[in-house]
């Protein structure tokens, strides 16, 4: 019985102390729910007290006044925003219209400028023809003018006795018949390829007598006789005549040309170039020794790259007065 009863008393024991565990912890909810009845009931009392009321009613009023005005702000901002994208819209519009009308222009220009091209390059082929063409011309006038520039020297400056007139003067006669022009020296001006060119067979069976005449002149030089003086040359100190008279007409090419005194100014310059060959044939006449031959043909060869010159530079002066 007593160990039942110790153990009874220790089964209370343990009952006695959870029960008190339970009582504190019970204490502690009273409190804690004791306070929060406080507090619910002050704010009870608070909800009930009409200044609290006007309170809030003037807070949510506040905050529907915010409401509005943010409404509207965001429905002002919506329609500016509308409004810049309506004239953003409006812009790229007018730009777009403006872009397919500078594309139109493009495109017209560069039609433009692709008939222009063609234009141009069929101008130019024309134009080239041209000087293709007015190249040849010349080149066929420049031989002309050489050829019968020939023959007029030859024909006017050396016969059988090496003077500068003819051997017969109804050959001069005839061909101033047959060719009026190529006598004419006022015609220099106009055109002298025209005034040049043989439009005779008399001027051309001239041409071969005066060449047939020139080849009767030529003379079979002892070459071994002409070599062994080459020792005994002594360099030209002094210019002859015909130098000086070349010279002189180098000079006067470069003096403008007068229309009216051409004729007069050719005559003279025929008359010094007959006495120019008058002297060289004297001087045939008068050499003995083929030194004195070698300065002859010298001077002769002088003469006739002069009067070439003479011929070019009439020419030069025609084409400058055109």
């Amino acid at each position: 019985e007593i160990k039942d009863f110790k153990t009874k008393n220790k089964s209370l024991e343990s009952s006695n102390n959870y029960f008190k565990e339970a009582n504190n912890e019970l204490s502690k909810i009273n409190q804690l729910m004791y306070k929060d009845l406080k507090k619910f009931q002050a704010e009870l009392d608070r909800y009930h007290d009409v200044n609290y009321a006007s309170k809030v009613k003037i807070d949510c009023a506040k905050a529907k006044g915010d409401l509005m005005s943010y409404k509207m702000e965001s429905k002002n901002s919506f329609n500016e925003y509308t409004r810049k994208i309506n004239d953003l819209n409006q812009t790229i519009s007018k730009m777009k219209k403006e872009l397919f009308a500078h594309q139109e222009t493009i495109s017209i220009m560069s039609q433009e400028k692709e008939t222009q091209i063609k234009f141009y390059k069929t101008r130019e082929d024309k134009e080239i023809d041209k000087i293709i063409a007015l190249e040849n011309k010349v080149k066929v006038l420049d031989n002309i003018v050489y050829k019968t520039g020939q023959s007029v020297q030859i024909m006017n400056m050396l016969n059988c006795n090496c003077k500068t007139s003819f051997a017969k003067p109804e050959f001069l006669k005839k061909s101033q018949r047959a060719n009026p022009r190529l006598y004419d020296i006022g015609c220099y001006n106009d055109n002298l390829a025209l005034m040049l060119a043989p439009e005779s067979d008399e001027v051309i069976r001239l041409e071969k007598e005066s060449r047939s005449k020139l080849s009767d002149l030529i003379r079979i030089f002892d070459y071994e006789k002409l070599n062994n003086l080459y020792d005994l040359f002594v360099q030209q100190r002094e210019k002859s005549s015909a130098q000086r008279y070349f010279l002189e007409r180098s000079k006067m090419s470069h003096t403008p040309v007068n229309n009216e005194n051409s004729k007069e100014s050719f005559n003279k310059q025929t008359t010094l170039l007959e006495t120019q060959m008058d002297e060289s044939i004297s001087w045939d006449q008068k050499c003995k020794s083929s030194k004195e031959l070698l300065k002859i043909k010298k001077s002769v060869v002088m003469i006739f790259d002069g009067v070439k010159r003479c011929k070019q530079t009439i020419a030069k002066k025609h084409i400058l007065v055109t």
